[in-house]
C-alpha cells in the first residue's frame, strides 16, 4: 500500500472513530450535549488523520533520507 493509501485509510478511520467517539461520549456525558461530543469527535478524527499524514509521508520517504 503506497503512501496515498496510506493516507486515505488513516483519514477515513480517524473520522468514523473519532465521530463514534464522540456520539459515545456525548451519549455517557449527556451534559455536554450531542453537538460538543460531536465537536470533540471531530477534533479527534482530524487529529488522526492528520498523524496518519504524518506516518505516511514519514514511510514514504524511505529509509535513505533519514
Amino acid at each position: 500500500m503506497g503512501a496515498r493509501g496510506l493516507t486515505v485509510l488513516w483519514t477515513v478511520g480517524g473520522a468514523v472513530v473519532g465521530l463514534l467517539l464522540g456520539i459515545a461520549s456525548s451519549l455517557v456525558f449527556p451534559g455536554i450535549g450531542v453537538g460538543a461530543g460531536v465537536g470533540v469527535g471531530l477534533a479527534l478524527g482530524a487529529a488522526l488523520a492528520f498523524a496518519g499524514h504524518l506516518f505516511a509521508r514519514d514511510r514514504e520517504r524511505g529509509r535513505s533520507e533519514r
